[in-house]
């Protein structure tokens, strides 16, 4: 009797590598995608931040002059506690009232450009600006 030799066969054949690589460009996709979306959601959360330290720098100033006209952002970071996020810009427009006041803050890389915050209505929402 005769004997046989056994061979085997290493490495992969083109179609497994072929499937393999399409597998990982499938999850690179995705998670591509998710990471974008989360860098997203962080610029919002750096806006909503500003906006919310901004606005409490407000009700400071009220509580200090007893009207909202005059405020800055100058005058706010200097003597009420107001301190910009980085790479975040803060607007007070209209120009605040005895009794009113609307803040934006804008950001690059959010999914709004900006979002705004008026004492009227008291309600913080996503905005296309004013950004500059």
């Amino acid at each position: 009797m005769g004997s046989r030799e056994k061979t085997s066969s290493q490495g992969f054949t083109l179609i497994e590598l072929l499937v393999v690589i399409g597998i990982v460009a499938i999850l690179a996709a995705i998670a591509v995608s998710q990471y974008a979306l989360y860098k997203q959601k962080s610029v919002d959360s750096l806006m909503e931040s500003t906006l919310h330290e901004a606005r409490q720098a407000m009700e400071a100033y009220y509580v200090g002059t007893h009207t909202y006209v005059g405020a800055t952002e100058s005058i706010l970071t200097t003597s009420y506690g107001y301190q910009r996020s980085g790479n975040v810009t803060l607007s007070i427009t209209p120009p605040p009232t005895d009794s009113d006041y609307g803040l934006t803050v804008c950001a690059i890389g959010g999914t709004s450009p900006a979002f705004a915050y008026t004492s009227a209505g008291g309600l913080m929402s996503p905005s296309p600006g004013p950004c500059t």
